[in-house]
């Protein structure tokens, strides 16, 4: 029945991630070295930019707050509120400092911590 279908895809499948890694381990020393430069940059590029989205959204999250708070006190309709340039350049400002004074700690924490 289906079982053994399913047994001859999964078969199919170990047998083409290893011969995948038999051709990527194939290579002579010089060959791996260079694709581990080229993956290593590639990693360290792709970490940037998580890093950059991951602190565009913290600081979304600061400012989304912000700008209700400081809508509702200029009496704007609260459906339409917007986070103005200001808010979200006080905001960054405020993830910054914060990283600056206290980031090391949190670096200690989760490197001891965890």
């Amino acid at each position: 029945g289906s079982g053994a279908a399913e047994e001859n895809e999964e078969s199919a499948i170990l047998k083409a991630e290893s011969e995948e890694m038999n051709l990527l381990m194939s290579g002579s020393a010089l060959e791996q070295a260079k694709a581990y430069r080229v993956f290593m940059y590639l990693q360290i590029f792709t970490a940037t930019l998580k890093s950059f989205a991951h602190g565009a959204n913290d600081v979304a999250n600061a400012a989304g707050p912000f700008a209700a708070v400081q809508g509702m006190y200029f009496g704007q309709d609260p459906c339409s509120i917007s986070a103005t340039i200001w808010v979200l350049i006080l905001c960054g400002i405020g993830v910054i400092l914060g990283l600056s004074i206290s980031g090391h700690h949190v670096i200690k924490t989760i490197g001891r911590g965890l």
